[in-house]
């Protein structure tokens, strides 16, 4: 099994869980179709159509990332329908907004997908996934999607048709999620000592081993004003803040994971000492990962 083929698998899973509570509301609507995820890029969330109802919510307990799922007006009614009065009535487009009742009823079943989503991420994973306080509302445009998950590199989405209308899972993967889903898979078992999940595990830990990671070192920063930049010329020196025997920050792919200190290899090459390991990364702060 690849890397793509284990976040497929995860996405598909995730689909499987959220798209059996949709079941429950709304009895026969959903399709009866496999749930086939794709790899994204983040730009395509521009490409969503709206309006719709938009429910964003993010992992808590150090499992980085997060889920949006994304339904459109008309089925957001219908199935407001259905919790409400008992059945999904057909309905009419009455503009891009929805009563306070109706969003109340979509997103009560909303917030309990994510949560099967997140118990199917959690049983990959053998640990507890903790969530955030969903976020549901109305998106007019693009600007409205809460997806600032941080440090996200990759994203997955899984669509499932209700009342006729293209609903999508979408999750947003960072490299530290899929760091501590090795880590977890490697030890494989969860926090009761149980095995994990069993071959299905042992498929995903095999192919998470050769996921490509951009590792560095940081010596240190400084700020400039724009006229100290460009006044810059070959045998500068740039003050930066931090002392020649303070340790550097060991990032991977934007987070910060550890500290160590610089040592010289062989008389010729440059290495890293790690001196602190953190328990769980820190996410980035800002486009280059810093602090």
């Amino acid at each position: 099994m690849t890397t793509h083929e284990a976040l497929m698998a995860l996405a598909s899973s995730n689909a499987r869980a959220a798209a059996d509570v949709l079941r429950v509301f709304a009895p026969g609507e959903l399709a009866e179709t496999e749930f086939e995820a794709a790899l994204i890029e983040r730009e395509a969330i521009d490409a969503l159509p709206l309006p719709a109802v938009v429910a964003s919510v993010s992992y808590v307990n150090g499992a980085q990332g997060g889920n949006l799922f994304v339904m459109p007006l008309t089925a957001a009614r219908r199935l407001a329908g259905a919790m409400i009065g008992g059945e999904a009535i057909d309905v009419e487009p009455q503009g891009d907004e929805l009563s306070e009742l109706e969003l109340s009823a979509v997103g009560e079943a909303m917030n309990q997908m994510m949560a099967a989503a997140a118990n199917a991420t959690g049983e990959v994973l053998g640990e507890l996934v903790e969530l955030a306080s969903p976020d549901v509302a109305i998106a007019q445009a693009r600007g409205d999607i809460k997806a600032t998950f941080q440090g996200a590199t990759r994203m997955t989405v899984a669509v499932m048709t209700l009342f006729g209308e293209a609903c999508r899972l979408i999750q947003l993967v960072p490299t530290v999620f899929t760091m501590r889903m090795t880590q977890a898979l490697v030890s494989g078992a969860g926090p009761d000592g149980a095995a994990g999940a069993g071959p299905a595990a042992a498929a995903l830990r095999e192919s998470l081993r050769d996921v490509p990671l951009r590792v560095w070192a940081e010596l240190g920063r400084a700020r400039l004003r724009s006229v100290e930049v460009a006044a810059l010329g070959d045998g500068a020196i740039v003050d930066l803040d931090r002392a020649a025997d303070d340790p550097v920050d060991i990032f991977v792919n934007g987070s910060r994971i550890a500290t160590g200190r610089l040592i010289c290899v062989d008389e010729t090459d440059w290495a890293v000492r790690l001196e602190e390991v953190f328990q769980a990364a820190e996410p980035p702060t800002t486009p280059e990962g810093g602090r």
